[in-house]
């Protein structure tokens, strides 16, 4: 039998480097399991986020997306930093391996190939050791870089959600003299801006070899005691040195990674842009879904086709072909296009009005006057109800039309939208529902 290769420490053969970092294995067992728990988590928080921000309503939109943005960053850094991790962790693996099956290395004295490619193969694995302990190295790094990402993100959500939360507080005392969205803008000044002088001023005084002023040091102690200052994100921290301090290799990996995780996010922000129609450049010259086109059969307003956050705004009837004697109208309550008008109508009746049928009807009433429906351009006097529909999570108004008596055909349906709701660039303000009885 041959000679079975030296695989004792210390030798050539060894499998793992004496230099390599201890906490490998740990390393691949918290990447390999995050990175499929973290796709999954997305999947899952990507959709209903989206949903949450859509149903606050257009006031506080522009504050809950950077929320949602933050978020979905956070956790796309954390699974992309582990995915990375796992290649050059496997491209390791595969390189310890190669020399744990041929200590000696073999291949720099086969006949098989020519001179000068003996050459190159007996350089390449002479460096061997070199590129497994610098692979070693680099996943280390990207490990802690992704756990650094993840980091800054949740403090950025954090700190985000409470100036939302406290610009919500300030509009509100203000009685909306002061928007919400202005509040949050100065909060995020007041917060960012004393930091960022001290830190200029800080590393202006490490360039001059001078001492850090007593002001500057008071203010940089508070933000470390909020978690925001270097030392408390030292694997970002070292990665951001290396990468000043690397070659152009280490900064073109660190440019695709960020590459590829922007694609990601424009890929996830893009169907829904193309959904919102904003032009026919976007579909490729397909008309312009018109809510108050006559020739139009929009999918959203049709339960068994709906999909989507905007489906969820708008109201719909079970199917385009509608069978029996009564068509089911859902209008889904919408705070920024109901809210006012609710409590206009609610207003007259005081508080303990869902306890007298009465002024429950005519509160309902006073709604249904804000939002007219008609079939077939003839008007309908129909009830609502309070309502809520749990297959779609929505909650809301629904109304019974009564078809008996009405011909089989094609039929029109068309609700009104309601002030709030209005989009001044289409050229009818009505939701039309045509179906088939």
């Amino acid at each position: 039998m041959p000679d079975q290769p030296d695989t004792r420490p210390g030798t050539d053969a060894e499998v793992l480097p004496p230099r390599t970092t201890p906490t490998w294995e740990m390393e691949l067992l918290l990447s390999g399991a995050t990175v499929f728990a973290l796709l999954q988590a997305y999947g899952w928080v990507a959709p209903r986020g989206v949903d949450v921000v859509q149903l606050a309503g257009l006031r506080l939109e522009p504050l809950l997306s950077p929320l949602l943005l933050y978020l979905q960053a956070g956790m796309l850094a954390l699974a992309g930093g582990f995915l990375l991790h796992l290649i050059l962790r496997g491209y390791w693996i595969a390189l310890v391996g190669l020399r744990s099956v041929d200590p000696v290395g073999s291949l720099r004295e086969s006949s098989a190939f020519g001179p000068w490619t003996r050459e190159r193969i007996a350089a390449a694995w002479d460096a061997l050791p070199e590129r497994i302990a610098a692979l070693d190295d680099r996943a280390t790094v990207v490990f802690g870089l992704a756990l650094g990402l993840a980091r800054l993100m949740a403090q950025l959500f954090l700190y985000a959600s409470l100036i939302v939360a406290l610009s919500m507080v300030v509009e509100g005392v203000s009685a909306g003299r002061v928007p919400a969205l202005a509040a949050a803008g100065v909060l995020v000044m007041l917060f960012m801006l004393p930091f960022a002088a001290s830190a200029a001023l800080d590393n202006r005084a490490g360039r001059l070899g001078r001492p850090t002023p007593r002001v500057v040091r008071g203010v940089l102690d508070v933000y470390d005691r909020l978690g925001v200052t270097p030392q408390h994100n030292l694997s970002l921290q070292f990665f951001i040195h290396r990468l000043a301090a690397g070659r152009g290799r280490a900064r073109g990996v660190v440019g695709m990674f960020m590459l590829v995780l922007v694609l990601t996010l424009a890929a996830n922000a893009l169907p829904p842009i193309l959904r919102g129609e904003l032009g026919d450049r976007l579909r490729a010259g397909f008309p312009r879904l018109s809510i108050g086109d006559h020739a139009t059969l929009r999918g959203v307003h049709y339960d068994d086709t709906a999909s989507g956050v905007a489906s969820r705004r708008l109201p719909s009837i079970p199917s385009a072909r509608v069978e029996g004697d009564w068509l089911p109208l859902f209008i889904p309550w919408v705070d920024v296009w109901h809210a006012d008008s609710f409590d206009a109508c609610v207003a007259p009746h005081g508080t303990a009005w869902r306890q007298a049928a009465g002024s429950a009807r005519a509160v309902l009433d006073c709604m249904a006057a804000q939002q007219p429906i008609t079939l077939d351009g003839q008007p309908l006097s129909v009830a609502w109800h309070l309502a809520d529909d749990p297959r779609r999570d929505r909650r809301g108004f629904l109304v019974m039309i009564d078809l008996r008596g009405l011909a089989a055909g094609p039929h029109e349906l068309v609700v009104a939208q309601s002030a709030a709701a209005r989009d001044p660039d289409e050229p009818e303000m009505a939701w039309r529902i045509p179906f088939w009885h």
